[in-house]
């Protein structure tokens, strides 16, 4: 628009100094009429210029106000995501506390489970140990009589009756 506005301009301008020289009264009043319709156009070329400088300081100032939204929008955002994180790494954090805790009591409990069946097991186990020696004592004493009586029987006069210590004389033989 504003090269066809100068090419205007410029037309009437030269139409005008061709037509200065001229005393015909038409070509003048013609000559004025462009020069009239010259200033118009750039009255209008002006008035455009200056709608296109307002439009663009209006556009800078939109972009500026849309850039300062949007970096608070993603401030905003940005702020939101770290505290929603941050509870989460919270949450995570007491669960797994919690989780411990039960772990750990679970573990006390079974270990006080087990040393409870243990120590009853080690009490019955000591019993029966102690049961079971006796008898063995019972046994090898009933094997000994056993075996000098057999000894006694079939070699009467090889037998040795056991000494207490062993200086000490034979006791009498009793029949």
């Amino acid at each position: 628009m504003k090269v066809r506005a100068f090419s205007v301009c410029a037309m009437v301008l030269g139409g005008l100094v061709l037509l200065n020289g001229c005393e015909d009264q038409a070509a003048r009043s013609a000559a004025s009429d462009a020069a009239k319709e010259a200033n118009a156009l750039k009255a209008q070329v002006n008035a455009a210029l200056d709608k296109t400088k307002e439009l663009t300081t209006t556009v800078e100032s939109l972009k500026g106000e849309l850039a300062s939204r949007i970096d608070s929008k993603l401030d905003a955002a940005v702020r939101e995501m770290d505290s929603r994180q941050k509870r989460y790494l919270e949450d995570v954090k007491s669960s797994t506390e919690k989780a411990l805790k039960e772990a750990t009591s679970g573990t006390d409990r079974l270990r006080a489970d087990y040393d409870a069946s243990f120590s009853g097991a080690k009490t019955t186990m000591a019993a029966d140990v102690q049961k079971l020696r006796e008898e063995i004592k019972t046994a090898n004493d009933d094997l000994k009589k056993f075996l000098d009586n057999q000894l006694r029987e079939l070699y009467p006069y090889a037998y040795q009756p056991r000494r207490l210590d062993p200086n000490t004389p034979p006791p009498a033989e009793q029949k």
